[in-house]
């Protein structure tokens, strides 16, 4: 009888015993997904902004970085901006704000990190087209002489990216045609190519400026020499 009453409470005893161990095990899966939640997702990211003033500018000049629209959530600050300027160079700052200057021509992509004083971190990009200058391809005698019509050819000019060029040329240094009192920056044709006569021996110099469609432009000064002509005379004697 002893031992047949025992059997009951402890099976009793082995339920509660399986419980309360299936319980710990549950809790120990809970507590770990939890603590794993707070490693991988527990720390604050801030949210990165960027602007630039300019999306295209020529090559050697600089465009503005704009990064204070960044913000960082409540309880956290934000530490540094790490700027890549995809050109190879970099810059960290405790500002948003940044510059750059672009020397070679291309499509460069800015990318900015964000960092906060809790380890998060978020990033923004933008893209810069930096724009190359016109390349002068100039054709031209360098000595003639008076009366001489005289051509010059920069048809062969153009632009790295293949966008339109514009030309003006400025054909005497020492001539001001427009009154402006500076005689360097006459537009005295505007065509790829030009002609002219040459009425009077001396030194012409004169420039070609050559435009493109953003703006960007490239001049290149030349020189010219008129030599006066010689004449023979030839005496002949004639009798009648």
């Amino acid at each position: 009888m002893g031992q047949f009453g025992r059997g009951p409470m402890q099976g009793v005893g082995w339920t509660l015993k399986g419980r309360a161990r299936n319980l710990m095990i549950t809790s120990a899966i809970i507590v770990s997904l939890f603590t794993a939640g707070c490693t991988a997702y527990g720390v604050p990211d801030p949210h990165a902004q960027l602007t630039s003033d300019s999306d295209v500018i020529n090559a050697g000049e600089a465009v503005n970085f704009d990064a204070r629209e960044s913000t960082s959530p409540e309880g956290s600050l934000i530490t540094s901006f790490e700027w890549n300027f995809g050109d190879g160079m970099t810059q960290s700052t405790v500002q948003g704000v940044s510059s750059h200057v672009y020397v070679e021509a291309g499509r460069y992509e800015v990318v900015l990190t964000v960092v906060n004083d809790q380890g998060g971190e978020d990033k923004a990009s933008v893209i810069v087209f930096v724009n190359g200058f016109p390349e002068i391809s100039l054709s031209m005698p360098t000595v003639v002489k008076v009366r001489d019509i005289v051509t010059i050819d920069a048809s062969g000019s153009s632009d790295p990216e293949g966008g339109e060029i514009t030309f003006r040329w400025d054909l005497d240094w020492k001539r001001d045609t427009d009154g402006d009192g500076d005689p360097h920056n006459d537009v005295d044709a505007t065509s790829a190519v030009i002609e002219f006569l040459t009425p009077e021996s001396r030194s012409i110099n004169g420039s070609v400026t050559v435009t493109d469609d953003n703006g960007a432009s490239a001049t290149r000064t030349w020189q010219l020499t008129v030599l006066s002509r010689t004449w023979q005379v030839t005496w002949e004697e004639q009798r009648f």
